[in-house]
């Protein structure tokens, strides 16, 4: 019985973590879709005659703290799911004593 619960602990923590996971990849993949809009608009305002150096280099460091960010983030949940429970694993055992 405790090794089932273990199981449905473990199964119900990578679940958990899965679905975090990919909600942190929609994240990044939308905020990197908005800041790349960002350099995009930049970069056509630069054509234009606009001084944007500073805009778009701004833009792109916040680019790589985004993705820094998210490494970092995915890190810890994938440690997260391979935390093991330190409870025993004792499952059936007993003790008899003659009386």
């Amino acid at each position: 019985m405790v090794a089932d619960i273990r199981e449905d602990l473990l199964e119900n923590r990578q679940q958990d973590v899965q679905k975090e996971l990919s909600d942190l990849e929609a994240y990044e993949q939308a905020e990197r879709d908005r800041i790349q809009s960002f350099i995009d608009s930049y970069e056509q305002k630069a054509t234009t005659g606009s001084d944007m150096r500073i805009a778009i280099r701004n833009q792109k460091q916040r680019l790589g703290q985004l993705e820094t960010r998210i490494h970092s983030r995915k890190a810890n949940l994938r440690k997260r799911e391979q935390v093991i429970s330190l409870a025993p694993n004792i499952e059936a055992y007993c003790l008899t004593l003659p009386v």
